[in-house]
């Protein structure tokens, strides 16, 4: 009997997917050996390849192997002063899978060779499930490529990533990833050490969703490492006025560009990963201005089945991560990132366990939403809840704006559950008082360090310096031990996060 075989893969005709024809000129990505011999397929259309062999025995080697070649880029950052990109195209490979099969039973099935360095599995991006169902001489192989490695190519286009690179500490690894099926086109992964190496583990998720950043439309343009650099990296005591734990005056502002990031502070994520030493990667969709995509967003239902776990699986696959045996996900979200944060928790309630809120937009319009997640678990301390807000003056008057609604939501739940110390919902600032800068009155002594130029902070732009603070929350560099941020805090209080 012969033996066929069909190789096909998902979102074929992608720009990251490349096949000939599918852009003219592009390299045939499928590759597969019998012994000595090479196959040419005898069936061939975008996304799908037939083969057939009449060996009954030996082994089938599969290479699939797709190259990228991306345009010419030049232009300055949009923030940063003298950070340039330009080059004249890029190519790399975005996906390399390499799997040895066995012909078995007569010459009419399949079995995947089990390699070490996927802890005794086959590659993590071909479908066992599909291997399986193998009947009448026909062996389906199907490759998952939702996700792509993206990285050579971020780093080629992205100004300021030079920056980014010579003011890292620590040990978190940035990889930039491709999403095939669906949108943003570009998500991050940020792993710390302890998802690092061979074996397996549980693991968890944190997906960031970030305020609006610049407006991108494909991967081989100008983009900028600047607004994601400032969350990622930690402050530190001298150097330029955003690269501190507290907010320079605007007369440090050289140019109109640098005056609009004056009251942005780092924020420390990727020093918050490693140290809380826990099994859990923060994976941030790039928004496109305000978007995050549309029915396949970021926020859309089946969030786990099309985002998360096909992330996982992309960077087990290239060896960034261990195996995970599971994964556990949590949200957050800072700012207008908060809108798509709620939708994404209201279209995907059962599957999220934790949820970050730093001074969110829309938290009073899904606050039903939020309650009816946190009660859906069968304990008190199934979820946890954690959220940061700011107050605002309104015509002279202090009133607590998202305060307002944070402290509502964590009344409520309390109320509900009869327990006013109810530690898995917080809502913090404790008090407006936090927010003062009368240090006879403020309780928060991190607050009046990154406030400390004060005397030239209006209330518009106390507004703003409230925000930012919202995400950054902690270090006072030249103090010891380092204080925390707020997402260093939540990370480590989580106990659904290990």
């Amino acid at each position: 009997m012969a033996l066929t075989i069909v190789v096909r893969w998902d979102n074929a005709g992608h720009t990251l997917l490349p096949e000939p024809g599918l852009p003219a000129g592009a390299a045939e990505p499928i590759e597969l050996e019998v012994g000595d011999a090479t196959l040419s397929p005898i069936e061939r259309k975008a996304g799908f390849r037939k083969y057939r062999t009449e060996a009954t025995s030996g082994t089938v080697e599969l290479r699939a192997k797709f190259t990228v070649s991306l345009g010419a880029v030049k232009g300055a950052s949009r923030t940063f002063t003298g950070m340039t990109v330009d080059t004249s195209g890029e190519t790399h490979t975005v996906l390399d899978i390499e799997q040895s099969f066995n012909i078995t039973d007569g010459g009419s099935k399949l079995e995947g060779v089990k390699q070490s360095k996927y802890d005794n599995k086959v590659h993590p991006l071909i479908d066992r499930k599909a291997l399986k169902s193998a009947q009448g001489g026909v062996t389906p192989i199907h490759l998952f490529t939702d996700f792509v490695d993206i990285t050579p190519f971020w780093k080629a286009y992205a100004a300021a990533f030079s920056y980014y690179e010579s003011n890292k500490t620590g040990n978190v690894d940035l990889v930039a990833l491709g999403r095939t099926n669906g949108e943003p086109k570009i998500w991050f992964a940020h792993i710390p050490p302890k998802l690092k190496g061979g074996g397996a583990a549980s693991m968890g998720c944190v997906i960031f969703y970030r305020p609006s950043s610049y407006s991108y439309s494909k991967i081989d343009e100008l983009h900028d490492m600047w607004p994601l650099a400032r969350h990622l990296l930690k402050p530190k005591e001298a150097g330029l006025f955003f690269e501190k734990d507290s907010i320079a005056p605007l007369s440090s502002v050289s140019t109109p560009a640098e005056n609009k990031i004056a009251y942005f502070i780092r924020s420390g994520i990727e020093h918050a990963l490693e140290a809380v030493e826990k099994k859990v990667l923060l994976l941030q969709p790039w928004p496109s201005g305000t978007s995050f995509g549309g029915t396949r967003g970021a926020f859309a239902p089946n969030l786990w089945q099309d985002a998360v776990w096909p992330a996982f699986r992309l960077l087990w696959s290239i060896q960034a991560i261990k195996r995970p045996r599971s994964v556990v996900t949590g949200l957050a979200g800072f700012s207008s990132g908060g809108a798509a944060m709620w939708k994404a928790l209201e279209n995907n309630a059962s599957k999220i366990c934790d949820v970050y809120a730093f001074d969110c937009e829309q938290t009073e319009k899904y606050q039903n939403i939020i309650q009816k997640w946190f009660k859906s678990g069968k304990t008190a301390y199934d979820h946890q809840l954690f959220m940061v807000g700011q107050y605002e003056e309104w015509n002279g008057k202090r009133w607590q704006g998202p305060m307002t609604t944070n402290r509502a939501i964590r009344l409520a739940l309390t109320t509900h559950y009869g327990d006013p110390k109810l530690t898995s919902v917080l809502a913090l600032p404790d008090s407006v008082d936090s927010w003062d800068l009368d240090p006879n009155i403020c309780d928060n002594p991190y607050w009046l360090h990154a406030t400390q130029h004060r005397t030239w902070l209006i209330e518009a732009e106390l507004k703003e310096a409230r925000h930012q603070f919202s995400m950054f929350g902690g270090y006072v560099t030249h103090k010891r031990p380092a204080t925390v941020t707020f997402l260093h805090r939540f990370l480590r209080d989580s106990w659904n996060f290990t």
